[in-house]
């Protein structure tokens, strides 16, 4: 009787909130059938597993990334590795596109396996349903070839628990058994999954293992820690020395005090320390001033530079921001943000100018790989990588870069397949730049020095231009580079637009014209923001028969808060990157490795990464994160306003 009731209970138990896992071959879905649900929004998984995925790829080995790239859209690449093989693999890449989903009722999907490319083995065109009740989902389908079995699928799920699933599908060809046991969130959002069934015969056991993380953080509004502390009693320009001294001691630099005609305290600052976006520096400077501007002061300004040049104004009420600090509620109308050239001649000064004075020291690590080739599942050159920058005047730096190697696969060593790709010890970077504004949304780079291009040393001059207008939506930009040496001359001429959409965090870009080998094409790109993790998709076109494309992904590898700037300040980069190509569609039908088909060079201060926050720059994005603000505020402000 017991019994009963308990299974009872289980059967009419709610539907666990989150969705299935990853399927063996990469979408969303059971053993093999691919269901209606997508991985959430900002959501990669990495997956192992031992599938017979059919085509001559008996008994292989499975190795996945996914990510939920848009609401409702996921796609994921997966190595397959034949058993037994040290040589030789295959390259896929899926996608899936929810169409339409009811909250807690039937939802609608297509997809497609391994899109593009000249040597599939896994090419199918599906469509998919799924039922949710209770515990039970129902999910019915078709599935179009060419290289897997066409016809019926349909899987039936059990989730009597979150943590704990179990299922029947059929695949066209036989009922699969299986179960899926998921952990409940871990640190940082990790949930860890194991998938296991066999394949119509109990004897081909088939398994996976799965780890999900979100790539993002969810803000939500946090209680304050006490209460922002009442302006000083202190007035006009006696009380500019003590918030100067304030933001210095957050790690602050070249901060400047000063007051407009109509009474607005504006601080002018550089921010080196919050590097993971520009919001956190706003935030945190934007407060200690609201939080101890004298009384009589009804608006406050932060102009903010980068390397002497000028970035945004972000101005508010001071009692304004003083309750937003305190109650965490806000219209975004509250800040006003405009792009600024430092040709302002309106502000009264209380100090004089100062420029920085520390300079930086970068260590990363360098990464250069090839996956899924003839040669192997992975080969890997990896390298250490140190930069020196040296501020010498506003918007002029001096760098120098070197590299060492620390280990690398077999292809990667000298006489092998990918010798000329593996790091090398010596100097990369010798550079000299200048950046300045020709108006306030428009910003200029010029590059002059000794770059090396993988194991080419070249000379290089060469300028960066770009444009963004004032809410941040829309970025021109254009690229006019040569590098050469005695023996060779590359001349690069590039022009682009991209589009950024701060209320759904993604944009588009594309970009033009001649390329580093002299070839000519256009890039595509598709990147979606998370927090600071930018991931995102590429498609470079050379010609109708000759493209590439792949998934690429951009992260920041330093605190959030780095060191204080004095002296030397030693830090990771703000954002480092690593992508994921595959050529497409050659016209001799092969599937040749081309890393560098139009390969676009960067000097490590870069424009668009360095100066306009990856494209962050707008005000529509500032805006938006005024939770982000007040975090950083809560997180290394209160204390140090209140002594504590």
């Amino acid at each position: 009787m017991k019994a009963n009731f308990l299974l009872r209970l289980a059967l009419l138990a709610p539907l666990g909130a989150h969705a299935s896992g990853a399927s063996l071959p990469g979408p969303t879905g059971l053993l093999t059938v691919p269901t209606a649900e997508v991985r959430p929004e900002g959501t990669a998984g990495f997956v192992f597993n031992a599938h017979d995925s059919g085509a001559g790829f008996e008994e292989s080995k499975n190795y996945l990334f996914g990510v939920g790239l848009l609401p409702g859209f996921e796609v994921d690449g997966r190595i397959a590795q034949p058993n037994g093989f040290t040589d030789g693999s295959d390259l896929s890449f899926n996608a899936k596109l929810q169409l339409w989903r009811f909250d807690a009722g039937p939802s609608l999907a297509v997809g497609a396996t391994d899109i593009g490319g000249e040597a599939p083995y896994f090419r199918s065109r599906y469509a998919v349903a799924t039922l949710p009740w209770r515990a039970l989902s129902l999910t019915v389908g078709h599935r179009w070839g060419p290289d897997l079995p066409e016809g019926t699928l349909a899987g039936l799920e059990w989730r009597p628990w979150s943590v704990l699933a179990l299922y029947a599908e059929y695949d066209t060809e036989a009922t699969n058994p299986g179960l899926r046991l998921q952990s409940p969130e871990l640190w940082q959002g990790l949930r860890i999954a194991a998938n296991v069934g066999y394949r119509g015969d109990p004897r081909e056991t088939e398994a996976g293992l799965e780890f999900s993380l979100p790539l993002g953080k969810v803000r939500r509004p946090a209680p304050v820690r006490g209460e922002p502390p009442a302006p000083p009693t202190v007035t006009g320009k006696a009380a500019a020395p003590a918030l100067r001294l304030a933001l210095e001691d957050l790690g602050f630099e070249a901060v400047r005090t000063g007051t407009r005609p109509d009474g607005t305290l504006v601080v002018a600052l550089e921010n080196r320390r919050y590097n993971h976006s520009t919001v956190d520096g706003i935030g945190l400077a934007l407060g200690t001033i609201a939080t101890r501007a004298p009384a009589e002061v009804e608006r406050i300004e932060l102009n903010l530079s980068a390397y002497g040049v000028p970035q945004v104004a972000a101005s508010a009420s001071a009692q304004g921001w003083r309750d937003f600090l305190r109650d965490g509620a806000a219209d975004p109308a509250l800040l006003d943000v405009r792009h600024i050239d430092g040709r302002d001649r309106q502000v009264g000064w209380h100090n004089e100018a100062q420029y920085l004075r520390a300079s930086e020291l970068y260590v990363e690590p360098l990464l250069r790989t090839f996956v899924a080739t003839e040669y192997g599942v992975l080969d890997a050159g990896v390298g250490l990588r140190t930069r020196f920058l040296m501020p010498l005047a506003p918007g002029v730096t001096a760098q120098i870069g070197a590299q060492a190697p620390v280990a690398r696969t077999d292809d990667f060593r000298r006489g092998e397949n990918f010798e000329g790709f593996a790091p090398e010890a010596g100097l990369d970077l010798l550079v000299g730049q200048y950046a300045h504004k020709v108006s306030p949304g428009w910003t200029s780079l010029w590059n002059a020095g000794l770059v090396q291009v993988f194991q080419t040393d070249l000379s290089l001059f060469g300028t960066e231009q770009a444009w963004i207008s004032p809410q941040g939506a829309h970025r021109f930009n254009a690229k006019l580079m040569t590098l050469g040496s005695e023996t060779l001359r590359h001349n690069v001429m590039l022009g682009g637009y991209a589009f950024y959409d701060a209320a759904r965090r993604y944009s588009v870009s594309l970009s033009g014209g001649r390329y580093y080998l002299d070839d000519h094409g256009v890039r595509i790109e598709l990147n979606r923001y998370f927090d600071d993790t930018i991931a995102g998709l590429f498609l470079k076109v050379e010609g109708r028969e000759n493209m590439a494309g792949g998934f690429q992904l951009s992260i920041p590898l330093t605190p959030r808060r780095d060191a204080m700037p004095r002296g030397v300040q030693v830090k990771g980069p703000r954002r480092w990157s690593h992508s994921l190509q595959t050529t497409l569609n050659l016209a001799d039908g092969s599937n040749a490795l081309k890393p560098l088909l139009l390969y676009e060079p960067l000097v490590d201060l870069d424009l668009r990464r360095d100066f306009l926050d990856s494209g962050r720059l707008g005000a529509d994005y500032l805006r938006s994160e005024l939770p982000r603000m007040r975090e950083a505020w809560e997180l290394w402000g209160v204390d140090h306003a209140t002594g504590r």
